[in-house]
Parts: structure tokens; C-alpha cells; sequence
């Protein structure tokens, strides 16, 4: 989910971008931010070990709550609208529920770096490394996209330097490559291995029909 929210956010940037069905992208691209912090919440309590906090109904409340103000961002006008690409950059119109918004998403975020910090002080050894390079990751594209794409619009009212914030995805993807590779942040072997298991026994089953087909033709 939370991947998924990042891919969506930074597409519908590049959509906003390119001149093309402007608002739409732009009313997707704030779905997908609503979903992002409440996504990253979760991910946060379970990676590496599932935590007490945050606790499940706070998620479920906090999930609610992100849903809720995706369907607003992409149905009407209270999120933001009237998003358009200008000289100076993407412009948008804030709507009445753009504050509510803001705090929803700064408090998903600063609740799941806290807990995200917090295990990186009690973990030792690969956990604590893993950790680190996915915190660091998670840090810079959350503060990068934050000032980008949140900060300078409310402080100024526009959003000049939006198409910057997608970029910070790159030191996350390559930070998360490192920490794949070099400390096994996720078990792709197994992965790996049970997938070609599962190929191979599709691709024996369906050679034994094949074959059990042509030997007892139907009459």
C-alpha cells in the first residue's frame, strides 16, 4: 500500500505536468497522498517486529479517516481544485477541508517516524541496519515532499516547486536497493524459490493434461 501510494502520487504529478486532463490528475494525485501517511503508519508498526503503537483501532481510525479524504480529493471541491498548469508552475485552489487535511497528514507522518525511530534506537545488529537505511530513505523523501508539496503552497498559496517532490523518491528507491541487496531487507530467495516451485508445478500440471488429453482423445 504504501508503495503503491507513492507510485500513484508521483504519476499523477508527471499526469498534472504535462498539460493533460489537469484537474483529474491532480484530484488523484491527492488521493493518493491521503493514503501515503496512514500506509507508512502501518508499515511502521510491523517492520521489522509488530509494535504495540500505534494500536490496531488507531490505524483502522487513521485509515478511515485517509479513505474518507481520498474519496473528497476525487468526488468534490473541499480538498483542492481549479489545478492547472501555469509559467510559474501547478496552480490549485485550496478547498474548505485542505486544513483538516494537512493535519491528518503531518500527524500520520510524525507519529510513524517516532515509532520508526524508536525501533531503530532498540534494535541491534541486521534489524537496526535495515533500519537505518529505510529511515533514512523514508526521512528524506517525507521532508523533501512535505516542503515541496505541502509547506510552500500553504505558506505562499502556490504550488511552484510541486514537481519537485516527486524526485526525492530517488535517494528512497536507492537507499531500499542497497538495503535489499546488501542487508537482506527483504528474503527474496525464499520468495524467489517458492515462486518457480509454484511455476513449475503449474507448467508439470499442465503438461500431464496436455498429454493425457491427446492420449484419450474425446469421442
Amino acid at each position: 500500500m504504501l508503495t503503491l501510494s507513492i507510485a500513484g502520487w508521483v504519476l499523477s504529478i508527471g499526469g498534472v505536468e504535462s498539460g493533460i486532463q489537469t484537474e483529474v490528475w491532480g484530484r488523484v494525485a491527492f488521493a493518493a497522498a491521503s493514503l501515503m501517511p496512514v500506509a507508512f503508519l502501518a508499515f511502521s508498526r510491523v517492520f521489522p517486529a509488530t509494535s504495540r503503537w500505534p494500536s490496531t483501532a488507531f490505524l483502522w481510525m487513521a485509515f478511515t479517516i485517509g479513505s474518507l479524504l481520498a474519496v473528497l480529493s476525487t468526488t468534490t471541491r473541499l480538498i483542492a481544485y481549479d489545478i492547472s498548469v501555469a509559467d510559474t508552475g501547478i496552480r490549485r485552489t485550496s478547498g474548505l477541508l485542505f486544513p483538516i487535511f494537512t493535519v491528518y497528514f503531518l500527524g500520520c507522518l510524525i507519529t510513524a517516524l517516532s515509532v520508526f525511530i524508536g525501533k531503530w534506537r532498540s534494535e541491534r545488529g541486521l534489524p537496526r541496519a535495515q533500519l537505518q537505511y529505510l529511515g533514512i530513505g523514508l526521512l528524506i523523501l517525507s521532508a523533501g515532499g512535505i516542503t515541496t508539496n505541502l509547506v510552500i503552497p500553504i505558506v505562499t498559496g502556490r504550488s511552484t516547486l510541486s514537481w519537485v517532490g516527486p524526485y526525492f523518491t530517488l535517494p528512497f528507491v536507492a537507499l531500499v536497493s542497497h538495503a535489499i541487496i546488501r542487508h537482506r531487507l527483504m528474503d527474496l530467495r525464499i520468495f524467489v524459490s517458492r515462486g518457480l516451485a509454484y511455476a513449475l508445478a503449474m507448467a508439470a500440471g499442465w503438461r500431464s493434461r496436455s498429454r493425457c488429453q491427446t492420449s484419450h482423445p474425446a469421442t
